[in-house]
């Protein structure tokens, strides 16, 4: 029988992971951000939650969940350092369908909507790939 450690191992071999570096030219960007320290389990976003900030993980790891009707955990992703997370709710103005949870002590800078629509996307476009270039803000 697989200890705790050695599930939580084959878990993140079996999982998905979203590795899209854009690091380099976030690093010039995290004083324009608001540096967070996240305990390991702490839960940033609950599932239903509205997302109004962007993230940029720079240490630590990020795990995304859902439950089944029944309660059983799924674990839909993991973020390792150097990425941005959120994005999708962020930018949909949608509510996130995801928990949104701390898998080790994180620390993460948020980027407020006005910095990400009126300075990060005119003014830094190499800032990671991922990011659209949208006509205007979504409301929130």
């Amino acid at each position: 029988m697989p200890s705790n450690g050695e599930n939580e191992n084959l878990i993140k071999i079996a999982s998905p992971w979203l590795t899209i570096k854009g690091e380099e030219s976030w690093r010039e960007l995290l004083p324009y951000g608001q540096k967070i320290i996240l305990p390991k389990g702490k839960v940033l976003y609950a599932s239903g939650s509205m997302v109004f900030n962007l993230y940029y993980l720079d240490r630590g790891e990020i795990m995304m969940r859902s439950y089944n009707q029944e309660g059983r955990q799924k674990i839909i992703w993991y973020i390792e350092e150097g990425n941005i997370f959120c994005e999708t709710p962020f930018f949909c103005g949608a509510p996130t369908f995801l928990e949104i949870i701390a898998n080790s002590r994180c620390e993460v800078y948020k980027f407020s909507r006005d910095f990400v629509f009126n300075e990060l996307i005119p003014h830094y476009p190499a800032s990671h790939p991922a990011i659209p270039t949208p006509t205007k803000a979504p409301k929130g």
